[in-house]
């Protein structure tokens, strides 16, 4: 990463691959009912190489019981109409086989398990239309540019004002030209950092204005309960992610989902970490089954075509946010899962419709905040990095054949452990990729000194007895803390000649100016600010959780030595 911190506004850019039918993307969803056939039989082998015939049975038993709770205790009007039908169908036929007996009931075996993989990759199966994707494109930009203007405005008078422009809110920065010199000869994987609801659009959206062709992502089944956002959704790239869905049959056919989409050429997008980081902090660790599927479709790749394969390259994505729209929920949730007893939970906010995305965008956009996309350093699957001439280049700067990974004296051998270790290391790179992709801003600071601060006037105190002191007893000198804010940024600065770490162009101001312009911005979305200076001229919070979110984001830099 680039010392100095280049941004660029968001403005599409020339496309790098004009014509849409060369589009990964494109090619395969114009032949779904292959492409589900596919899926659902890759799904069986891959069962049934990996357990016996009673192994699969009991599989079965486990997922019939667990659909059967799904439907009595979570059911949604979307769901299919036939779903009660089905489960007693393949309640009744289970009693029927008993492995071992026969081979014609081994075979029925083999037939039920086809007919409920076929269906979970049916209900997953998603879709692009270059039509609505190309109407998105002129259309979303104007949505969002008067929904700006208008609550930028807090005036409808003014609904289509052009005096303010996504360029001033929105912004990307890294490795741009990189990632556009490699689109179009390779397979891209862009995994984001995940912060807020607004992740999915705002990472879509930028990818598009780089110029990159369309990603398929997964979309959680809550926002296809709205008709018109899942008409839309299902047509710009989106399969349908069913959480409610825990059992191991599901599981493995939407990790054959995410592989193959990915052999077959298509950019993909998911987040890693699986779900929003609750406690603000940058992710420490993944849920390891979707990235597992990018290096399992590397290696067939590979065994496809070892002269000639296609690499698959991912682009580490960290989003940089002034201030969550859901901190105040988020930071809830992670208190009571952590202090169990010793928090109270209030209930969950999250997108349940298209009204709440609308929502979502109007409160972003009332702010004066910023928001930035840093897209990382482009790497192989096993975290190699990558050049324009698409060679992977390891750490002692050698070009590596990346095929030679997977072959044990000199042919290709499946091993789903050394699979699953290579898989770890991935992970372990793109998270210090996203620690090089953090931009430090202004508000982050004085969060984080601010808690650290409080923290150290009351060091007897565990967390949770922190977070319930009484405003009175949260107060800090205005003196002292411009002082830690001095010498905090000092040594922020000094990581980031080392490129471990990016700075938005206001931490360089004076420290006057980083504590108001921190403050202000910290507060810009919250009533209860976090952080503000009261009528004495010293530092207090209004609410000690969201101080605390905030301050997370900048844990794990080590950054506590500093500040006295």
């Amino acid at each position: 990463m680039s010392k100095k911190l280049t941004y660029y506004k968001i403005d599409n850019i020339k496309p790098v691959v004009e014509n849409y039918r060369q589009w990964g993307i494109h090619q395969l969803y114009n032949d779904k009912e292959e492409f589900v056939k596919d899926v659902t039989w890759k799904t069986i082998d891959l069962i049934f190489e990996q357990n016996s015939l009673k192994q699969v049975k009991e599989l079965i038993e486990k997922t019939y019981y667990n659909e059967k709770i799904r439907l009595k205790t979570d059911p949604y009007k979307i769901d299919p109409k036939d779903e009660k039908l089905f489960w007693s169908s393949v309640k009744k036929r289970l009693t029927n086989i008993s492995i071992g007996e026969s081979i014609d009931e081994e075979n029925d075996l083999k037939v039920l398990t086809e007919e409920i993989i076929h269906r979970y990759a049916e209900e997953i199966l998603g879709g692009f239309k270059i039509n609505t994707y190309k109407f998105a494109q002129r259309m979303i930009p104007r949505l969002l540019r008067r929904l700006l203007n208008s609550a930028s405005a807090r005036n409808f008078g003014r609904f289509y004002s052009n005096k303010y422009v996504l360029s001033e809110r929105l912004f990307y920065a890294g490795h741009i030209d990189l990632i556009r010199a490699i689109a179009a000869k390779t397979t891209l994987v862009f995994v984001p950092t995940h912060f807020s609801n607004l992740d999915s659009m705002l990472v879509g959206w930028t990818i598009n204005s780089i110029g990159v062709p369309p990603v398929t992502y997964g979309a959680g089944l809550n926002l296809f309960k709205t008709r018109i956002l899942a008409y839309y959704i299902s047509r710009l790239g989106a399969y349908k992610l069913d959480r409610r869905k825990k059992n191991d049959l599901y599981l493995n056919t939407l990790k054959m989902y995410s592989q193959l989409l990915i052999e077959e050429n298509c950019n993909s997008l998911f987040f890693p970490g699986g779900t929003r980081a609750r406690s603000g902090a940058l992710e420490t660790r993944f849920k390891l089954g979707l990235l597992g599927t990018v290096v399992e479709a590397q290696y067939e790749n590979c065994k496809r075509g070892e002269t000639d394969f296609t690499k698959i390259v991912l682009v580490p994505t960290t989003i940089n946010y002034y201030f969550v729209l859901e901190a105040k929920q988020l930071i809830e949730q992670h208190l009571k899962r952590t202090g169990k007893e010793k928090y109270y939970l209030n209930n969950e906010s999250d997108i349940k419709g298209i009204s709440t995305v609308i929502q979502y965008i109007w409160k972003f956009f009332a702010t004066s905040s910023q928001t930035a996309v840093t897209f990382g350093q482009p790497i192989d699957v096993f975290g190699n990095h990558i050049n324009e001439q698409l060679e992977s280049i390891d750490k002692h700067g050698r070009v590596a054949n990346i095929a030679d990974y997977f072959k044990r004296e000199g042919a290709f051998v499946k091993d789903s452990q050394r699979n699953m270790t290579y898989t770890q290391f991935l992970g372990e790179h793109i998270l210090r990729e996203f620690r090089r992709g953090t931009i430090v801003f202004t508000s982050q600071i004085v969060a984080f000194v601010g808690y650290q601060m409080i923290k150290r006037m009351h060091r007897k105190l565990d967390l949770y007895d922190l977070l319930r002191l009484p405003e009175d007893d949260r107060v800090i000198s205005y003196e002292d803390f411009s002082q830690n804010i001095y010498k905090l940024i000092i040594h922020i600065k000094a990581i980031a000649e080392q490129g471990e770490i990016l700075i938005d162009p206001n931490v360089l101001k004076t420290v006057d100016e980083v504590i108001e312009h921190g403050i202000r911005n910290l507060g810009a979305y919250h009533n209860k600010r976090p952080l503000k200076i009261n009528e004495k001229g010293l530092l207090t919070s209004e609410n000690m959780n969201l101080l605390f979110y905030y301050h997370n984001r900048l844990s794990g830099f080590e950054f506590e030595q500093h500040i006295s």
